[in-house]
């Protein structure tokens, strides 16, 4: 049979004409098998485009071959599920000895399809099979009735609960339930169908040690909190790995509603209610004192309003909630808390320092300025092939001097980046996602006229592909720190150069900002000397003026010449970097221009001329050496899920 013949099958079957299809299995030699040059046959065709008359008729040639797999190695049966076909999946059901459980490269059944994609009258069909798996899970361990859950498809979680059988319980890779990611994405009503089995495990943690409660605390999803609240069962105090509870997170992500909510918690039957002072066992904070830290007013006066609260405790290293909001300038929340009656004023701790300098602009550029020396090794580090996709980090390695693929509209390719991830599936939150789309319009049509250079293309294009290749978790924080960042330091109208610039900065600065989130829990090696490089806890401005304001009175460095002063000071600075774990490739150069900058104290050991002057260094401290100082969590991160 001669090729052209089957090629013509596979036309008419993309196309849909039944009889042409028909016409072509009657000719002697037919290979109803055959592929087309994307690698798919017929059937998976017919199947994909739900043309069932032609599925049928294929169905109906002695060799054909129902399982056969194409692109991604899905079958017809997964096609025709996936795109929610319910009259093809059936005629397909109807072939004996079909695999109705097979799986896809990723692990996804035809009823993990249907039921992710929302397809009810299809995920009805495929249940109808007696040998289907209804627990199946795909790569990541998700399970249809999961992934139902965590996308909103309340009526096809309602019919594979009803099915026996089915595992409520079951957990993904992750340790998340259905339950868990329904609550994290505040879907309600789909919470309250899944609290309703019997069974259900309402307490149930992730690998984080996260529950329901606290994911839908953590994003603000008060419904949801007050939905699982009602649950006899629930353990409302119940921490994460970190140790942190419902509340904790709520108070800090500035969750008014929320916070109120878990506070009216008072159950009748003998369990404890809402703990409000629990503190975490590594740092000691505790939700006062986080809301105080993020400035949230209103939630710290609802605190204090609760009875039993202790307004005046402190972390281990002795910083209250008042220390805490002083030392970020949070003027008001400082203001509510020292009105407390009993609140330690004399001592409010080690951090009750002025309100930091908000000039966010210029400490950008600031920033962007003493990232240069690094940019080598952040180079290197965000071209690891573990960390990139492949088919960037190639294009990194074998062209060091070209951006990506063929981009020659530079701007153009950062909107494609970002306006492709600005999605549901990294912000579900509909009122979340719409103040993001928002947002970075205004920020990008400040951009739109700007004419890079080579080498901001190449660190920019690399910056902004490094972060898109990673996981949903990380992808969501480069944006929030992107535009958090952006539009606090430009939120101003028109055109300017200073403005411009400093939002091109933040395409690279943003990296170090996703980091440094991510690694408040815990992250990889890269992300770790990310980190590291980025936002070191060492600053070489503070650590210098230190060193001018007790060299005076140190009679070994007083003896010394200027040329001597200036050796002992760049070793004390090499090594202060080395005991803060904030060394790295390039930190030498960087302190060598630093001191050089105060190369006439060295005759005199004082900056400025004099003593009044000498905190000169200390204020050219960025606005990222002063984020250093928020609250420490644990080494652990939270994962997000589909």
């Amino acid at each position: 049979m001669s090729a052209s013949n089957n090629d013509r099958l596979i036309r008419a079957t993309r196309e849909g004409q039944t009889e042409t299809v028909q016409a072509l299995l009657a000719v002697p030699g037919i290979d109803v098998n055959a592929r087309g040059n994307d690698g798919w046959s017929a059937l998976i065709y017919a199947a994909y485009r739900g043309h069932t008359k032609i599925v049928q008729a294929l169905l109906a040639v002695p060799d054909i071959d129902v399982d056969a797999r194409g692109i991604y190695g899905r079958s017809a049966l997964m096609w025709a599920a996936y795109n929610g076909h319910t009259e093809t999946v059936q005629a397909l059901l109807a072939f004996p000895g079909i695999d109705v459980n097979a799986r896809d490269r990723r692990g996804y059944s035809a009823l993990i399809m249907a039921a992710s994609e929302g397809r009810t009258e299809t995920v009805q069909a495929l249940l109808a099979v007696p040998d289907i798996d209804v627990n199946a899970s795909e790569n990541e361990g998700w399970s249809a009735l999961m992934l139902a859950a965590v996308r909103g498809r309340t009526e096809i979680v309602q019919v594979l609960l009803a099915v026996p059988g089915i595992d409520v319980n079951a957990r993904g890779n992750d340790g998340s339930s259905a339950l868990i990611g329904s609550a994290q994405n505040g879907l309600t009503e789909i919470v309250q169908v899944l609290l309703a089995v019997p069974d259900i495990d309402v307490n149930a943690r992730n690998e984080m040690g996260w529950s329901a409660l606290m994911k839908a605390a953590d994003r603000g999803r008060t419904e949801t909190v007050q939905a699982l609240l009602a649950v006899p069962d629930i353990d409302v105090n119940a921490r994460d790995n970190n140790g942190w509870s419902a509340l904790m997170w709520a108070a800090y992500n500035g969750h008014t509603e929320t916070v109120q909510a878990l506070l009216a918690f008072n159950p009748q039957d003998g369990r404890p209610g809402i703990d409000v002072n629990a503190r975490d066992a590594d740092i000691g904070q505790f939700a006062l004192y986080l809301a105080a830290f993020q400035g949230h007013t209103a939630i710290v006066q609802a605190l204090l309003d609760f009875p039993g609260i202790d307004s005046n405790a402190v972390d281990h290293d002795g910083n209250s909630a008042l220390a805490m909001a002083n030392s970020e300038g949070h003027l008001e929340t400082a203001r509510v808390l020292g009105l407390r009656e009993g609140a330690n004023l004399v001592n409010p701790g080690i951090r009750a320092v002025a309100p930091l300098h908000r000039g966010v602009a210029f400490e950008v550029h600031g920033a962007f300025y003493r990232f240069q020396p690094k940019v080598p090794e952040y180079l290197r580090l965000i071209s690891q092939p573990d960390f990139v996709e492949k088919d960037i980090h190639d294009l990194l390695i074998s062209q060091p001097d070209f951006v990506e693929e063929d981009i020659h509209d530079f701007i153009q390719f950062i909107k494609t980046k970002f306006t492709v991830n600005i999605t549901p599936t990294l912000f579900p939150d509909p009122d979340d996602l719409n103040k993001k789309e928002e947002e970075f319009g205004v920020v990008f049509a400040k951009i739109q006229d700007y004419e890079a250079s080579d080498d901001e293309k190449q660190l920019i294009a690399k910056s902004v592909s490094f972060a898109f290749a990673q996981d949903d978790n990380f992808k969501r924080e480069y944006i929030i720190a992107f535009l958090n960042e952006s539009c606090e330091a430009y939120s101003g109208s028109g055109y300017n150069t200073s403005c411009t610039k400093g939002i091109i900065e933040r395409f690279a600065l943003s990296v170090g900002s996703a980091v440094q989130i991510i690694c408040t829990k815990s992250c990889n090696e890269t992300y770790t000397e990310l980190n590291k490089l980025m936002n070191p806890k060492f600053s070489i401005t503070e650590a210098a003026t230190e060193w001018f304001e007790t060299a005076e009175k140190n009679k070994a460095i007083e003896k010394m010449s200027p040329k001597d002063r200036k050796k002992t000071l760049i070793d004390h600075l090499i090594a202060e970097a080395r005991d803060k774990n904030a060394y790295y490739e390039g930190i030498e150069i960087e302190i060598g221009k630093e001191v050089e900058k105060v190369n006439y104290a060295f005759e005199t050991l004082q900056l400025g001329g004099g003593r009044k002057s000498r905190k000169s260094m200390k204020s050219r401290k960025s606005r990222k050496s002063r984020k250093s100082r928020k609250p420490r969590k644990s080494r652990k991160s939270r994962k997000s899920k589909k």
